[in-house]
């Protein structure tokens, strides 16, 4: 609901898009609903600032995340964030009654370093009881504690304007969480949301893929 009608809308990342001859730069196609269906054309996103392999459109998850339309979050886990190459973003979108704007809220990790891949995975949910969607976003090759790619989750939270412009939370291996962070276990390479309990309150599952049992 991207635009404030009564139908579904349909994001479609395409992260290895070349945009203006940098390669997997990416992109998302936005398509919007109607009575007839989705139609077959559609708004093209971009970042501020297509580069070589940001790989923009990697990871997409649509939520309210304010207090009006359907909101969309895209990962580039790609990204160079200064000097630190594949440190990794994410653009937010917020809906408005035409849709999609063409520029987004930018969040970033609060110490982006090379190779982190921010945004290589995202979920929404309600984890603190309000009324807004949170986002979490996945940093699976995150340097913890000296151990390389062991991976992290950061949580930003949603109010009546826009998310948190820093994370609110941050989510490792270790007391708390569980396990132990360690070299390439790639913790947060995939995430989801659900009411896994008996609360009010979302909940979040961390995948760690190459975590040694």
């Amino acid at each position: 609901l991207f635009n404030d009608d009564d139908f579904l809308d349909l994001a479609v990342g395409a992260p290895g898009e070349t945009v203006g001859g940098q390669l997997s730069a990416g992109a998302v196609s936005v398509f919007y609903g109607s009575a007839a269906g989705l139609p077959a054309a559609s708004q093209v996103l971009l970042q501020g600032n297509p580069e070589l392999g940001d790989r923009f459109g990697s990871a997409l998850v649509a939520a309210f995340f304010n207090a009006d339309q359907g909101d969309l979050a895209v990962g580039a886990p790609g990204e160079d964030v200064g000097s630190a190459g594949a440190a990794g973003a994410v653009s937010v979108f917020y809906g408005v009654p035409g849709g999609l704007p063409g520029a987004g809220q930018v969040l970033l990790q609060a110490n982006p370093e090379v190779g982190d891949q921010f945004g290589a995975a995202l979920a929404a949910g309600f984890f603190e009881g309000d009324i807004f969607y949170d986002l979490a976003v996945g940093a699976p090759t995150e340097t913890v504690g000296g151990n390389a790619d062991a991976g992290a989750v950061s949580v930003f939270f949603g109010s009546a304007s826009q998310l948190s412009g820093a994370a609110g939370q941050t989510l490792v291996q270790g007391p708390g969480v569980g396990g132990v962070a360690e070299a390439g276990d790639q913790f947060g390479l995939a995430l989801a949301a659900g009411f896994f309990s008996g609360s009010n309150f979302n909940d979040l599952a961390v995948g760690a893929p190459t975590e040694t049992v």
